[in-house]
């Protein structure tokens, strides 16, 4: 996730030089971030605070993990964030099937946390992000999911397919 050494020589050449060329880096490129788990853990192991609150571009992917719903966002890492953001780019993947391991939680249960978790962070990224900001869903069309995200955005995003989501969704575009 860092910049190569051959690179950082620009970075070098004065003070100036570098808070601009970390400005163009950090606010010029998409940054994808996991929610499930560690949501924003590896955000704060790999990059300074200082260029986290530089970034402007962010893809967000929810996936279905099962116990990693009841984690919820950092809200002294993810406001600054959300707060500067002039894109946000979400694929929301919801469960298509029951989990198979010990105690596995029914597929209906899994839908009803998934729903609740997908809510909650919606909700606190539609107060966090600025009007201006563009937002952009790829939900594969799922109903439930579609449903809680035309309820926690009101304010309007643009339905687009992603390359994240064609992994995410196994969208086979050469068949």
């Amino acid at each position: 996730m860092g910049i190569h050494d051959e690179k950082k020589s620009l970075l070098l050449v004065s003070k100036k030089v570098r808070f601009e060329a970390l400005e163009v880096l950090y606010g010029e490129n998409v940054f994808k971030v996991y929610l499930h788990r560690k949501g924003g853990y590896y955000l704060k192991k790999y990059f300074a605070e200082a260029n986290i609150r530089r970034i402007r571009k962010m893809q967000v992917v929810m996936q279905p993990q099962g116990v990693s719903y009841g984690h919820m966002l950092d809200s002294t890492l993810w406001s600054p964030i959300l707060a500067k953001l002039t894109k946000l780019s979400i694929v929301a993947q919801q469960p298509l099937e029951a989990q198979i391991y010990f105690n596995a939680p029914s597929f209906e249960e899994e839908m009803e946390e998934w729903m609740e978790w997908l809510r909650a962070i919606l909700q606190y990224f539609a107060r966090q992000l600025p009007s201006s900001c563009i937002v952009e869903v790829d939900d594969d069309d799922r109903k439930e999911t579609s449903t809680i995200i035309r309820e926690c955005l009101p304010s309007g995003y643009r339905k687009v397919q992603t390359l994240a989501g064609d992994f995410c969704f196994r969208r086979n575009y050469y068949s």
